[in-house]
C-alpha cells in the first residue's frame, strides 16, 4: 500500500481504479406506496452534518434553481408541471412518487439507440430532477440502470459537472455512496464522468468515514483516472484521505497516512487559516463551500487526534487549527 500513495501523488492509471472498485450491483424491484413513503421519508436529510441543518439551498426539497427555470422546464417536461413549479418546487410524498415515476418513465422511453419516443427530447436537466425526486435507494438505483442508454443515445450525449456534482451529492443524502462510487468507477458500462473536484471531494466524504479504507483508495485512485488534480494536492481531500488511513490504523494504512503528512503540513502552511473559517450564522451555510470547510473541520481534529497517540511534533497542524476556529468548533 505504500507504493500506492507514489501513484495517488502522480495520478493513477485507469487500470488501478478498477483494480480496487468493488463490482457488486444488486438491483432490487422498487415497491414503494405513497403511504409508506410518507412514514418513511417525509424528509431526508444530509447525512454527516455536524453543526445543523443550515444547508438550506441544499434541501433534497428544492427540484428547481428558480421560477423561471422551473416554468421554462415544466413546458418542456410533461412530468414536472407549472402548477408544482409555481409552488416552488414542494412536494408531498404522494405526489413526488407520482413525479418520480411519470419523469422516469418519459425519460426511459426518449433514450436509447432507438428511442421508443423521439419528441420532445431528454434534457439534462431532467437527470437533476430525477436526482432530486428519488427519496430512497431502489429509486436512485431505478435512475442509474438508465445511464447506459444516454450515452447511447443519437450525439452521444454526455452528463454534465452538474449532473455529477448533484449525483454524488443525492446517493450520499440518500445514504447510497457506494452506488455513486460504482457509477464512476465504471466508465465503460455507465459513462458518466467524475469530472468536477467538487463531485470528488463528495464522493470522497461520503465514503472515508463508514466504508471500507478500499472505498476511499478507489476513490482517490479516480482522481488519476478523470484527470483530477491529484488528492495530495487538494487541501480538502488530503486531510479526508489521511483521516481515512489513521482511522482503519492497520499497519499499511498508518504507512500511507504518515507519508501523506509532509503534503498536507504543505497545503496548510500555503492556506491561510482565516480563509477557512466557518460560518458564524444559519446563512453562511447556503453555500456548498461551507460544508467543504466543515468537512475539513472535522478530518484534520481526527488527524490531530490519531497523531496524539504517536510519538512526532504536530504543533503545525495545532496552530493552524486554533487559528482557522476549528480547534474551538471541533475540539479533539
Amino acid at each position: 500500500m505504500a507504493s500506492l500513495f507514489i501513484h495517488l501523488q502522480r495520478g493513477c492509471r485507469p487500470s488501478l481504479a478498477h483494480a480496487f472498485a468493488r463490482r457488486s450491483c444488486v438491483s432490487r424491484a422498487i415497491h414503494q406506496t405513497p403511504v409508506a413513503l410518507k412514514k418513511k421519508n417525509a424528509h431526508v436529510p444530509e447525512s454527516g452534518d455536524l453543526f445543523g441543518d443550515f444547508a438550506e439551498g441544499e434541501s433534497s426539497e428544492e427540484l428547481f434553481s428558480s421560477e423561471k427555470d422551473a416554468m421554462e422546464e415544466a413546458a418542456a417536461t410533461p412530468s414536472v408541471p407549472a402548477d408544482t413549479a409555481a409552488r416552488g418546487g414542494k412536494l408531498d410524498p404522494e405526489e413526488r412518487l407520482n413525479r418520480f415515476n411519470e419523469l422516469l418513465q418519459f425519460v426511459a422511453l426518449r433514450i436509447g439507440p432507438s428511442p421508443k419516443e423521439k419528441l420532445p427530447q431528454v434534457r439534462n436537466a431532467a437527470w437533476q430532477h430525477l436526482f432530486q425526486l428519488a427519496t430512497t435507494r431502489e429509486q436512485m438505483e431505478a435512475v442509474v440502470q438508465l445511464f447506459p442508454k444516454w450515452r447511447n443515445t443519437k450525439g452521444n450525449r454526455v452528463f454534465s459537472a452538474q449532473n455529477a456534482e448533484l449525483f454524488a451529492r443525492r446517493c450520499e443524502e440518500l445514504k447510497c455512496p457506494d452506488l455513486a462510487l460504482r457509477v464512476f468507477a465504471d466508465h465503460p458500462k455507465y459513462g458518466f464522468d467524475l469530472v468536477s473536484l467538487r463531485a470528488a471531494r463528495r464522493l470522497l466524504h461520503s465514503l472515508y468515514k463508514e466504508y471500507p479504507l478500499q472505498d476511499t483508495i478507489t476513490v482517490a485512485a479516480l482522481f488519476g483516472v478523470y484527470r483530477l488534480p491529484p488528492i495530495s494536492s487538494d487541501l480538502i481531500c488530503c486531510a479526508m484521505f489521511a483521516a481515512a488511513c489513521f482511522k482503519h490504523h492497520t499497519t499499511q494504512s498508518l504507512t500511507v497516512a504518515r507519508q501523506i503528512l509532509p503534503q498536507l503540513k504543505e497545503l496548510l502552511t500555503k492556506t491561510d487559516p482565516k480563509e477557512m473559517e466557518l460560518p458564524k450564522d444559519g446563512r453562511g451555510w447556503v453555500k456548498i463551500e461551507a460544508k467543504e470547510k466543515e468537512w475539513l473541520a472535522r478530518s484534520l481534529a481526527n488527524v490531530e487526534e490519531a497523531l496524539g497517540k504517536e510519538e512526532g511534533e504536530y504543533s503545525w497542524l495545532s496552530r493552524w487549527r486554533q487559528d482557522s476556529g476549528h480547534a474551538q468548533a471541533v475540539p479533539v
